[in-house]
């Protein structure tokens, strides 16, 4: 008999990706878990504590003392379905409501495995898409947002003076710059060589364009931007805006080097600045999910659309947006 017996979803890592990348699979399972009205129980998992998300949630070690007789059910996709943009509503769909309709003589944790080569996520991108289109009830975005932005503010941090405008913009360059040539089949990669895909690299005069906008609304009012970046392939990104007024250099130890402590005071600062400026980055894209009702300057891609417009501002291919929403952040 199915009873009353609890269902619990847990999401196992295991991933080669970096923060942001696999930051993107734990999120993941909060969506599904909110798709399908589930408990969301924490796996430990160190190298994603910067987010903060262990704190808002129970932990599987106190789910498994409360049901002796838990049982496990590992939940995956092939490689050839790895769904790194993130599964469709149907694939999720037919994934996870065959397990749940089938009967259960105990509790049931099912844990979605993000293996080598493979990933089971579903974007909190995707759950606002899919309700302002009418494809799903619940507001799932809505819903997670206060929860991560608790999960920031879960840590101790310095929070930005009063009366300043802080701005945070990313510059996405490192170890994946090197790749942004790299061909397949004679073609350049998809991943670098399109707007709309997660690892494309915007040329600075799209950064630019967009300081340039944020300068004129400001008129005098007092802000500050900190372009973060690693220092490898950094040269082109300080020779053009080491002499820019207003404007502070950031630029941190190579991802590769797996300095955390920096990672999670860079993370934080993406979170706290009153305006963030994304690029097509898993980091800076996944700190933007944190913010609460905060701005966020992006261009739509693969893996961040669909967004509420009350809090994210796209750009176009240039860097032109619509600078006026800011307007009341410099007004007050």
């Amino acid at each position: 008999m199915k009873g009353n017996h609890p269902v619990y979803i847990t999401a196992r890592i295991r991933g080669k990706g970096n923060h942001g990348h696999q930051l993107k699979d734990l999120l993941g399972a909060l969506v599904i878990a909110r798709l399908f009205k589930l408990e969301y129980v924490h796996s430990p998992y160190p190298y994603l504590d910067f987010s903060g998300i262990q704190t808002q949630y129970r932990g599987v070690a106190e789910i498994r003392s409360q049901h002796v007789q838990l049982k496990r059910k590992k939940v995956s996709v092939g490689r050839k379905a790895r769904g790194w943009t993130g599964l469709s509503l149907n694939s999720i769909r037919q994934l996870i409501a065959p397990i749940l309709r089938q009967p259960r003589n105990k509790p049931l944790l099912l844990v979605l495995d993000n293996g080598p080569g493979r990933a089971l996520r579903v974007h909190p991108c995707q759950v606002s898409h899919w309700h302002s289109q009418g494809l799903i009830r619940d507001n799932i975005f809505e819903e997670l947002s206060p929860i991560l932005e608790s999960s920031f503010l879960s840590h101790d941090f310095q929070s930005p003076p009063q009366g300043h405008i802080t701005i945070a913009a990313h510059i996405n360059r490192g170890s994946d710059y090197h790749g942004k040539t790299l061909k397949a089949k004679g073609r350049v990669r998809k991943s670098f060589g399109e707007a709309g895909s997660p690892r494309y690299f915007f040329p600075l005069s799209y950064y630019e364009r967009i300081f340039s906008q944020i300068q004129r609304l400001a008129r005098g009012y007092p802000y500050g931007i900190k372009i973060y970046t690693e220092k490898l392939n950094s040269d082109a990104i300080v020779k053009k805006f080491k002499e820019h007024p207003n404007i502070q250099l950031c630029i941190g130890r190579n991802r590769e080097e797996g300095d955390h402590s920096q990672v999670q005071d860079i993370f934080h600062q993406f979170i706290a600045s009153d305006i963030l400026i994304v690029s097509n980055s898993s980091f800076s894209s996944t700190a933007s999910y944190f913010r609460g009702k905060r701005p966020t300057i992006y261009h739509p891609h693969d893996q961040l659309f669909g967004l509420p417009a009350d809090r994210y501002l796209p750009t176009d291919l240039e860097g032109n947006f619509n600078v006026e929403r800011l307007k009341p952040l410099f007004s007050i």
